[in-house]
Parts: structure tokens; sequence; C-alpha cells
């Protein structure tokens, strides 16, 4: 009897295990959608996922299982018996041309059918140029054209446009996540955006830059990363380079349904190859995201801490005898820049209807500045607000989509005399006050060959006051 009763335990055992099934879904981590047709094998059994990125397998595949499907980095995973069921999510190797999104027309499209000129920088092939900044990358893009002097020093030109400026990027408009990179008077910074902390970049050109204000050259839209990944994750990495460059980088995910968590830092240095162009950069970011089912939210936080000597102009004699060296009153002096900045801002986006959405981002940034000239020294400081908003509509082959930006901005500089590289007498004191709005209106339709034809108007006014030694100028 005690034979059978083990038989009989032994039996229905080796049933329960023999009938069991390993059950998941398979998701791509960037969008977080199902992955359809993943060749999934082990030890055993072998499986496609269905439409909805689902699977099942028999027990005898435990061990490990292989996740391979043409556009993504294959995965193993090793399992334990207990196992029942797996969420797995796979990293893309390419994106195929016609699965890119663009986001600067306002309207979105598929990049192959955008009735402008737009071109679109995977985050990834910004690094290629290298990690410091994210100039180089941009020269990648036809019709731009980066000129750079240091680490700090840039000028970007799209088409020609913004050429007259000499020492900095003017005309030309820039966001991150939505959050202007462009003061009141029109001149961009973007050089000190860590290109780790960027997952796409997107230069508008021509006419439909209009729709972002009055940037007559164009726009660069910097997209932030964004992790869909479950659970906790982290990086720390490390990167060298000639004339004491090093640039240590460390960031962290956490993932819980549908709320993320981001925070990282980054930190760029180099002595430089010519006399007095030492840099340094602090990059500090934290991201916070609620996604629901028809919203959501995102939370912006980011901190830039640079000092950047300067090495300043040559003349032709001097750089074909000694090229790494400085203009001599630069280098007498040790002139620099120095400032912080700190970027903040709340984004929320919600569908109202399945034909009616909107958009709203809510910012304000701060910028204090000091930079010790040869001749004098400017001590300034500035803070901006704002808000851009839009509503987009859309009815069969029809697209619509109305939105303004508002902008409040303080700008406070002063001029002193240098006393050996220390404040000596106040020779000018200004303060500035800009208010920025910007109207805009674009329109679509699709037709049913494929072709589309599109339209748009932008309204923009610029109030602005100045007081220079406590004289108004308004």
């Amino acid at each position: 009897m005690l034979h059978r009763l083990i038989f009989i335990s032994i039996f229905l055992f080796a049933s329960n295990f023999s009938f069991g099934q390993l059950e998941g879904k398979v998701l791509d981590v960037e969008t977080g959608q199902p992955v359809p047709g993943v060749v999934i094998y082990g030890q055993g059994d072998q499986t496609l996922t269905t439409t909805t990125g689902k699977f099942s397998l028999d027990p005898s595949t435990y061990g490990y299982l292989v996740f391979s499907h043409l556009g993504y980095q294959a995965d193993t995973l090793y399992l334990t018996g207990d196992t029942d069921s797996l969420m797995v999510y796979l990293v893309p190797d390419y994106f195929q041309l016609n699965q890119i999104l663009i986001r600067g027309p306002l309207l979105p499209h598929k990049i192959q059918s955008i009735p402008s000129s737009i071109s679109y920088l995977l985050g990834s092939e910004v690094l290629l140029s290298g990690k410091a900044t994210v100039m180089e990358g941009l020269n990648q893009v036809p019709g731009v054209y980066v000129h750079s002097g240091a680490w700090n020093t840039n000028r970007v030109t799209i088409r020609g446009i913004g050429s007259r400026t000499p020492y900095g990027t003017n005309r030309i408009r820039a966001y991150y996540n939505d959050i202007p990179l462009t003061t009141g008077d029109g001149t961009t910074v973007i050089e000190d955006i860590d290109p780790s902390m960027i997952h796409s970049v997107e230069v508008v050109k021509g006419a439909k830059s209009a729709l972002y204000g009055s940037g007559l050259g164009g726009i660069i839209l910097l997209n932030g990363k964004k992790y869909l990944k479950p659970g906790l994750h982290g990086h720390v990495g490390m990167e060298t380079g000639m004339f004491g460059t090093y640039q240590p980088d460390a960031n962290i995910q956490y993932r819980d349904g549908n709320l993320s968590l981001q925070a990282g830092y980054a930190f760029t240095h180099t002595d430089g190859w010519r006399q007095n162009s030492e840099y340094r950069r602090h990059n500090l970011f934290f991201n916070a995201g609620l996604e629901q089912e028809k919203s959501s939210t995102q939370l912006l936080l980011n901190y830039i801490d640079l000092k950047a000597y300067i090495p300043s102009s040559l003349s032709q004699e001097t750089f074909q005898i000694a090229p790494d060296s400085a203009a001599n009153n630069w280098l007498s002096a040790k002139g620099f820049e120095e400032y912080r900045k700190l970027l903040t801002g709340i984004r929320h986006v919600r569908e109202i209807t399945s034909w009616l959405e909107s958009s709203t981002v809510v910012y304000l940034n701060f910028f204090d500045g000091y930079e010790l000239r040869p001749f004098n020294i400017l001590d300034d400081d500035a803070v901006q607000a704002g808000v851009r908003s839009h509503a987009g509509f859309r009815y069969r082959n029809t697209r619509l989509k109305i939105g303004f930006e508002g902008v409040f901005e303080k700008y406070n500089w002063s001029i002193y005399d240098t006393d050996s590289g220390n404040f000596g007498g106040l020779i000018n004191q200004f303060q500035e006050t800009r208010h920025p709005f910007h109207l805009f209106l674009q329109g679509g339709y699709d037709f049913a060959n494929g072709g589309n034809i599109e339209a748009g108007i932008s309204f923009n006014h610029l109030r602005h006051c100045s007081k220079i030694n406590w004289h108004s100028l308004c």
C-alpha cells in the first residue's frame, strides 16, 4: 500500500510539472509596445510571439531562453524552475526609416512623409562625434555648420543664417524637452547640455521653423532620454582622452508601473591643447514621469555648473608659428567665463477625446554668470519664466494645431573695471525686461494617394524695456 501511494504521488507531481506552461510578453523598451514575431528558443521548444507580443512554452525549455528579432538586440534569460511568467523588454538595434516620428512640425509625421526639410539624429549618432558636447554631432546635418573656437565658444548656422554673429549662436532657437534654451534677445546655448542625456535631435529648417517663434534660421529640438524598462537600473562610465581630458558619468533609473524616476551626473574636464583653455563642467539632472491611460506628466530639473578659460583669437602669423598659444592679453589676465544655470519645467500631455489632445509646458530658468576679461569684468544674472501650450485636432484626413508661447525674462548685467583680476569701479549697470509672445496655427490634409498638404501662420510680438544706470528707457 505504501509503494502505491508513493507511485501515485510521483505520478501526480510529474503530471502537474509536464502540463505547466511558461507564459510571457515581449515589449519594445523604447516605446513599450508589443513586439510580434520574436523568435524564442532554449533547451527544448521554440516559438514565436503573437501579434500582441505574447508567447507560451512548455517546461522543457527551462534553463535559458534566447529572444531574437530583426532590428533588436538578442537577449538571453536564465530561468529557474519556479518561473511561470515573464515580461521581456528588447532594445532596438537600429531604427527603420518609417518608424521615426518627428515632433518638430507640431503635427507628428513619419519621417518619409514630411513635406519640409527636417533632419533627425539619434543620441548614439551624436555621441559618435564626441561625448563632450552636442556641437560636433550637429555637423552631420546637411545645411548646418558649427564653428567651434573652444568647447564653450560655438556658433551654429543653418543655411547661412546666424553667420553674422561672431562668438555665439543667434537667430536659431533651441528647446530641450520643450524648455527653451534661447533667451529673449535670441541668443542660444546648447553646448552645455551633456550628450549622454539626449535621446534624439531634430533640426527644422526653412519656413516651418516659424511655428516655434522668430528663429529665422531654424529650430533645434533636443529630446531627453526615457527609460521604460521596469525595476531599478543604473550605469557608471568613464572616458579619457588627450590633453588631460576625462569624462565620468553615472545615472540611475527606476520604474514601477506608471511611475518613472531618473537621476544622473556627468562631469567633463580638459586641460585643452592651447594655453589658457582649461574647461570643466558639471551636469546634474532629475526627471520624474507619471503616465496614465490618457495623460502623462513629466517633471524636469537640469543643473549646469561651468567654468571655461578663454584663449581667444590669434593673428594669422601667430597661428602659423604657435597655434597652441593664447592671445597675450587673455593669457596675462587668465580670462575665463563661469556660470551656473538651472532649467526646470513641468510638461502635461492629455488626450481629451479621440480627436482632441493638448500639451502644456510651464518652465522657470535661472542663470548666474561671471566673465573676467582683459579690459573689464562682466557680472550678469537672469530669470526666465514662461508657458507653451497647444491643442491638436484631428478629424478623418484633416489635422489642425493651434497654440501660443508667452515668456517673461529679466536680465541684469554690470560692467566693472578690472583690478588685477578683481572687481574695480562700476562702469555701467543695465537691467532689461523682455516679454516675447508667440501665437501659431498649423493645418494639414492627407490625400488618399499618400500625399499631403500643410499650411501655417505665426504671429510674434516682443515688448522690451531697459534701464541704464537706473535711468529707464522704456
